[in-house]
């Protein structure tokens, strides 16, 4: 881990004045990491960019901010890792904290004002609460500055089996779902069985279709199969006649099991916003922890094990404006007597469909090993441009970054 070790060099300085000064020479093929805060086991990350700010979740039974509340932000305009939390992490809302353990809350930022209704930096969120003797399952809605909440706008009903880690949430910016907020669930009861749904803007949630199972030859274990992320395809001619429908991810471990059984990676599915109908697309050889469009240079990454929430700059990620990006973990595991050695290293992935095909692949693009960070599970969000811009020449100059100066494979 890099955490506590910092060498704040020239040239990553020279990076910031060049950038705030609007030149026209970058530092290609290069990666600068910041440091920007920390916090208790960082999970899923929000940014909200008329506020410049990220919303939080966070893993396990700690207490991460006083008062104890379910989400935390965290203010990119002051960055400090002097402490955890550190002196810019406070708690978002005042609703009270029912997140334990794999009991995540997912939250998900609107990133621009909505035709149907949302606005800008509004925070959505999965939450659980007690309720006449049973568990109640809602997504609640709050105010961009969290000054107001609906804890149940959405009830999620009929939900009473999902798995407490296998939940994902996407807010559709392309419009193809009628900018409505998706939702993927994992069943307790058939675990190897993921369902979509959607919300409109009214709260009002639908069934969409169930994802079947692919035939992993590691779903004996509910948390190799999570679904750990879901986006909309953007309206791109490389993706065909894939464009506009949803993508969704599950978790799956890539490498070599003990007895020499090949552990494939990841599934893909795809489902069309036409009819619900879903295809299956096979399996990508990384295990993913996230989907994302990449709509800038400057990513938000959370790394849990280290209770910091790191800055990537990645200046090659301006050639790939649009497409779609992966954010993959490489750790080993034994699960029922058996150990899986991946096969593959952490980091960024950009994800290619073939057409013709009807395959994914994985490409890297970012070795995240080459800069120090090994983290078990990563989350990661996009600065979209230009607030990139504003949130590093306010919050950055003169903190702590790192670089390795070296090509990214392709």
């Amino acid at each position: 881990m890099i955490h506590g070790h910092h060498a704040y060099t020239k040239a990553a300085g020279l990076i910031v004045g060049l950038v705030c000064a609007l030149a026209t020479e970058m530092l290609f093929a290069q990666v600068t990491v910041t440091d920007v805060g920390r916090v208790v086991y960082p999970y899923h990350l929000a940014y909200q960019p008329g506020r410049h700010k990220v919303v939080g979740d966070s893993f396990g039974t700690n207490q991460v901010v006083t008062p104890d509340t379910d989400l935390w932000q965290l203010d990119l305009s002051n960055p400090d890792t002097s402490g955890t939390p550190s002196s810019n992490v406070s708690g978002f809302s005042n609703l009270p904290r029912t997140r334990s353990g794999w009991w995540l809350n997912y939250p998900v930022a609107v990133q621009r004002n909505l035709p149907n209704g949302f606005q800008q930096d509004e925070i959505f969120a999965f939450r659980r609460e007690w309720n006449n003797n049973a568990w109640r399952y809602n997504v609640a809605r709050y105010s961009g500055d969290g000054s107001t909440v609906n804890p149940t706008w959405a009830t999620l009903t009929g939900l009473n089996d999902i798995v407490e880690s296998g939940i994902a949430l996407h807010i559709d910016h392309v419009g193809s779902w009628n900018h409505d907020l998706l939702y993927v669930a994992e069943r307790r009861s058939d675990y190897k069985i993921a369902s979509v749904f959607r919300i409109d803007s009214s709260g009002n949630v639908s069934y969409v279709a169930d994802l079947p199972n692919p035939g992993h030859p590691d779903f004996r274990f509910p948390w190799l199969s999570v679904p750990r992320s879901l986006t909309v395809i953007p309206n791109d001619p490389r993706y065909g006649s894939l464009a506009g429908h949803l993508l969704v991810a599950r978790e799956g471990m890539s490498g070599t099991r003990d007895d020499n059984v090949n552990i494939p990676g990841s599934p893909l599915y795809t489902v069309n916003p036409v009819d619900n109908s879903v295809t299956v697309h096979g399996y990508v050889p990384i295990r993913i922890g996230g989907i994302q469009v990449i709509t800038g240079t400057y990513l938000l990454i959370s790394d849990w094990g280290a209770n910091t929430v790191r800055m990537l700059h990645v200046p090659d990620l301006g050639n790939y404006i649009g497409q779609l990006i992966a954010v993959s973990t490489a750790s080993d595991g034994t699960f029922g007597g058996l150990t899986i050695t991946p096969n593959h290293t952490p980091g960024l992935y950009l994800l290619n469909y073939d057409p013709n095909t009807g395959l994914w692949s994985s490409q890297i693009l970012v070795d995240f090993s080459a800069y120090g960070i090994y983290g078990k599970d990563l989350s990661v969000t996009f600065v979209p441009e230009p607030a990139s811009l504003l949130v590093l020449c306010v919050g950055l100059a003169g903190l702590a970054a790192r670089r390795k100066p070296r090509s990214q494979r392709q």
